[in-house]
């Protein structure tokens, strides 16, 4: 954190949005994202703070027969490969969700918790996939918002209950808030 007093100890763990109990254990701040649809993991020893929604978009290789649409139906994708992530993480839940509000089933033929490589798959033409708008950062896709749907991921923050009174929590908290001030304002569409 830039212009802080505040030492961080930050790690990646690569757990669905249902492990904050149990992360909270160990850590003060927790940040986590999950399906939009899905319901908050605030509770009784649990505070969450939303940090900001970000839409889910569908990439494609720039040859797909959909490449030059501006947005696409999940209907129009019935028949294609689908690159996912691993159940219980938010961009499955989105596809699943999606699924069950268009009735489409998608068929999922790999399941990968790296989105560099499933940008890879996508560009290579061996599926197409959803993925986090801000995630997307690979030349050679093309990115369409699905139509007929709303489809995005929630960041929240989550810490015990009264946390935020200690000044380094706090000072992580508003540099986490900052940040997504920031990513926002880059995407001003992606309320």
């Amino acid at each position: 954190m830039a212009n802080s007093d505040v030492d961080i100890d930050a790690r990646d763990e690569d757990l669905p949005a249902s492990s904050v109990p149990e992360l909270l254990a160990d850590y003060d701040v927790v940040l986590t994202h999950r399906d939009e649809r899905a319901p908050s993991t605030a509770g009784p020893r649990i505070e969450v703070a939303t940090l900001m929604r970000e839409p889910i978009d569908l990439v494609l290789p720039p040859d797909h027969a959909l490449a030059q649409h501006e947005s696409i139906y999940l209907r129009d994708l019935v028949d294609e490969r689908w690159i996912s992530v691993r159940g219980g993480f938010p961009v499955d839940d989105v596809l699943l969700s999606v699924a069950a509000a268009t009735g489409v089933e998608p068929r999922v033929v790999q399941r990968v918790n790296d989105f560099r490589v499933t940008e890879v798959l996508v560009a290579g033409g061996h599926g197409v996939a959803l993925m986090p708008r801000y995630a997307v950062v690979h030349p050679g896709l093309v990115r369409r918002e699905l139509s007929g749907v709303r489809a995005g991921r929630i960041y929240e923050l989550a810490t015990r209950p009264d946390a935020r009174r200690l000044p380094a929590i706090a000072a992580v908290l508003d540099a986490f808030r900052v940040e997504a001030e920031f990513r926002t304002a880059l995407w001003p569409s992606a309320s």
